[in-house]
């Protein structure tokens, strides 16, 4: 019973998280704890988070920019991995910052794109997609969450939201699939702790598919509104975290 009750909450998360993609690591790790320990929570929500973005790869994949992609999936690989070696000695507060500040400026700029009487999209820069996907593979690669600056940043560029998730799934889950990889090698993913995950998989298909249908009904109005939403509570989450980091 217990089981079914966390497994009810994750797929009302993943559906919540198609309307408004926010970084499931400030709700979904947590739930993962209940279910298989706090200590086990990152592993296994790294496998979570890899299968999530399966069905969002090919429900939304006539939304994919490719442009963005062939600049953003590379760079954001070797951030990871340059993150996994330099980011991790960096003090913590320092990171949250720097975060904290790109996001508000990425609110700014979508808080202008909106006020416009004539709104065009303003298409992403090539250096600009370099220099984000450097950083928030870099921060994927310490553990912590880099969605929130990747996704901000083209929001803020007037990419829909059906383009963030056939954007960044493809991205998602080539880091998920190569961080679960590392765990399972260094012991730290088993068999037994992964199983309830995989056991998930079908309920993750078809919260991802209603929340694709309800997305794509969605005027463009309500999805910048719901950007503008993304953007706030990320804000919330690293001012939660600033403050959690202060208080130690």
């Amino acid at each position: 019973m217990y089981f079914i009750f966390i497994a009810i909450l994750l797929a009302f998360l993943t559906f919540l998280n198609i309307l408004a993609p926010v970084s499931g690591s400030v709700t979904v790790t947590p739930l993962l704890a209940g279910l298989v320990g706090a200590k086990n929570a990152v592993a296994v929500a790294t496998l979570f988070f890899l299968l999530t973005c399966i069905p969002r790869i090919y429900l939304f994949r006539h939304y994919i920019r490719w442009d963005i992609v062939k600049l953003l999936w590379p760079v954001s690989i070797v951030g990871a991995i340059i993150g996994s070696l330099i980011f991790t000695q960096i003090n913590e507060v320092t990171i949250t910052l720097i975060i904290f500040g790109f996001l508000l400026w990425f609110l700014y700029q979508k808080i202008i794109a909106i006020s416009q009487k004539t709104k065009q999209e303003k298409k992403p820069t090539k250096h600009g997609v370099l220099f984000i996907g450097l950083l928030s593979g870099g921060l994927q690669g310490t553990g912590l969450a880099g969605s929130d600056l990747r996704n901000s940043y083209l929001l803020s560029k007037g990419l829909t939201i059906s383009n963030i998730h056939g954007t960044t799934a493809l991205i998602g889950a080539s880091t998920f699939l190569f961080a679960s990889a590392v765990r399972v090698h260094s012991g730290q993913l088993t068999w037994e702790m992964a199983a309830p995950i995989f056991a998930l998989f079908p309920i993750i298909v078809t919260a991802t598919y209603i929340g694709r249908h309800v997305t794509l009904k969605l005027s463009k109005k309500w999805q910048d509104r719901l950007a503008l939403l993304v953007m706030v509570i990320a804000l919330f989450a690293l001012i939660a975290t600033l403050y959690g980091e202060l208080m130690q």
